[in-house]
């Protein structure tokens, strides 16, 4: 009998409201356990806490999607990372990744996104004023949790908001994982050719260009630290990672709050800002929106966890599965505002490849939730929670609408 076909397969149906249960029986049983891919492979499957963030930081383990045994979820996603001329960032390795990670650092360093609060907290009242203006029901996704998040990323890229359904349907496209190969190849040259326009055109006369795209030109593209591709990925990847995820937390946070009045109560009331820094927190960990980041193929026999995972094996540190471990977060499946651990969640992800784009999201989110409670104090559901439509079977979780009235 063939072994292979007897292992679990993976990915597992995420419920809508917590992991996948799974986690918890592979989490008991062993460190690190074999699951088949839909595509017939296998690959090393991580649950625990430690053991997720001990993999995503070791330079044993390679993140390029090129490699044979890297663990593919879809059809789709080897498609798309082999058409890439270059790849994007976040499937790099060393040194690769330091030199395209320093042509940004300095656009989301803790004190750059400081200065973007007045940015950001015009941007999420003047959407405040808008659904006011519109009243209610209305689907907070649509009207808040998306353009806050994308209007940012595209200000601060120097891209017309008008230009953001075509951003949006695109890289939609490129994560989805159940998507026709051809149409994610589609999307991604798309995306690539319009992105490439907005270079030239910038390079053109770029000390008129105050934007990230502009300082890329300037700093980046004409010193010859980067090649126009390399600038075209790097932009493609903010705009991918900086409008879904982000929108999805503020879409999920708010539905958290709001099934815990006594949380949306005390939000309204924070004068101090503690209180929503940890909520915040909370809600990154609890609905670990970005679910398969981190996965990776083993560049030489390691010994790990009482296994020894051969070279060109797949590995999947599963940070979902690593936010809701008991060992270092009581009670995980408990939303809970006031938590405290010794740990951080994972949410981001751990290592080199920690999302560049932390600060800017916390920041977005500190602001929607300090502001949304105190302007819109009688929010609430407009439907049932049983009538919610939650995504399933992309890279990020979500809801397709959330109807809220006040």
């Amino acid at each position: 009998m063939d072994q292979t076909a007897m292992l679990p397969l993976f990915p597992f149906d995420r419920p809508d409201d917590g992991p996948p249960p799974e986690y918890e029986g592979f989490r008991r049983s062993a460190s690190l356990q074999k699951v088949r891919l839909r595509n017939g492979k296998t690959a090393w499957l991580a649950t625990r806490y430690e053991d997720v963030r001990a993999l995503l930081a070791d330079n044993r383990f390679s993140s390029d999607a090129r490699k044979e045994g890297y663990p593919q979820l879809s059809a789709s996603r080897p498609v798309v990372a082999s058409t890439r001329a270059v790849l994007p960032i976040n499937y790099t390795d060393q040194p690769e990744h330091t030199r395209l990670r320093r042509a940004l650092m300095r656009e989301f360093t803790l004190a750059r996104v400081q200065q973007l609060q007045p940015l950001i907290e015009g941007v999420i009242n003047g959407l405040i004023d808008r659904m006011l203006e519109r009243g209610a029901p209305l689907d907070l996704i649509s009207e808040f949790g998306l353009p806050v998040p994308t209007t940012v990323i595209l200000k601060l890229l120097g891209i017309p908001y008008g230009d953001h359904a075509f951003f949006h349907e695109r890289a939609n496209r490129i994560i989805a994982t159940d998507l026709d190969p051809a149409l994610a190849m589609q999307a991604q040259e798309e995306l690539r050719g319009r992105m490439l326009e907005f270079i030239r055109e910038k390079e053109k006369n770029p000390q008129v260009h105050d934007d990230i795209i502009g300082r890329l030109a300037k700093d980046q593209i004409q010193t010859g630290n980067l090649s126009y591709e390399e600038a075209c990925s790097l932009c493609q990847s903010l705009v991918i990672a900086g409008h879904e995820t982000t929108a999805s937390t503020i879409a999920l946070g708010t539905l958290s709050l709001l099934r815990n009045p006594r949380a949306f109560e005390r939000l309204r009331n924070d004068t101090s800002l503690k209180l929503v820094g940890q909520a915040v927190e909370e809600m990154l960990r609890f609905w670990t929106i970005a679910h398969y980041i981190g996965m990776r193929v083993a560049l030489e026999d390691v010994e790990f966890g009482g296994v020894t995972i051969k070279a060109g094996e797949g590995i999947l540190p599963q940070i979902m599965a690593a936010n809701h471990d008991p060992d270092v977060f009581a009670s995980p499946g408990k939303f809970d505002i006031e938590r405290e651990s010794r740990y951080p969640h994972v949410a981001f992800g751990f290592g080199i490849h920690q999302c560049i784009g932390q600060q800017l999201s916390r920041m977005e989110l500190r602001s929607v939730f300090t502001l949304l409670p105190k302007r819109i104090p009688t929010l609430r559901l407009a439907v049932p929670f049983e009538q919610l439509e939650f995504k399933h079977g992309g890279l990020a979780h979500g809801l397709r609408a959330l109807p809220l009235t006040w």
